[in-house]
């Protein structure tokens, strides 16, 4: 370090522009920006989220009473025989399950483009983060779901919104803007 210049205080980010003539704090060897915390915590809080959707989708399977009865009380009128709510169940949880698995392959897929600085996955974060608002106002106020099945839903939404907020701080955003130049 040049005698004349102080260390960042405590609070000021680490990275400058590229090419300005200052020193880079947390720099790889190879040139490319460290993530900052707010990076790094974002990538644990979007790994916490898959975690909590698969269990939430483990959940769902001791449900499956549940479900047939609320698909037998939902059919009033008895259009429907007990093997065609069975079937209907059934496709419920196959798409369910499905959805499931592509939002955990979504969470763990963004958690590493986040980590690795592609500035891409910030605004698609935010774009997913929507439609996973979206899943919660069906989840809490169109669907029969019992209390865990609510608690999960809404947890993991927080979960989200956590990680969408760390993305979108300044260390974040100099972060994602620092290693575009390394690309």
């Amino acid at each position: 370090m040049i005698p004349d210049q102080h260390p960042p205080h405590p609070g000021q980010y680490d990275y400058e522009p590229f090419g300005s003539g200052q020193p880079h704090h947390g720099v790889h060897a190879t040139g490319k920006p460290t993530p900052p915390k707010t990076v790094t915590y974002a990538f644990y809080s979007m790994l916490a989220g898959a975690s909590l959707t698969l269990i939430e989708m483990l959940y769902s399977f001791t449900q499956l009473p549940h479900a047939r009865q609320v698909a037998a009380d939902s059919d009033a009128a008895g259009r429907l025989t007990d093997h065609e709510h069975d079937i209907v169940v059934l496709v419920a949880y196959v798409f369910g399950t499905a959805v499931s698995l592509v939002s955990i392959g979504l969470w763990i897929w963004m958690a590493w483009m986040i980590r690795a600085g592609r500035s891409w996955a910030r605004p698609t974060c935010s774009v997913l983060f929507g439609l996973n608002t979206l899943s919660l106002l069906i989840t809490v106020i169109g669907t029969a779901c019992t209390p865990p099945e609510i608690a999960l839903t809404v947890l993991i939404w927080l979960v989200g919104l956590t990680a969408l907020i760390l993305l979108w701080t300044k260390q974040s955003g100099a972060y994602l803007r620092a290693t575009q130049t390394h690309v």
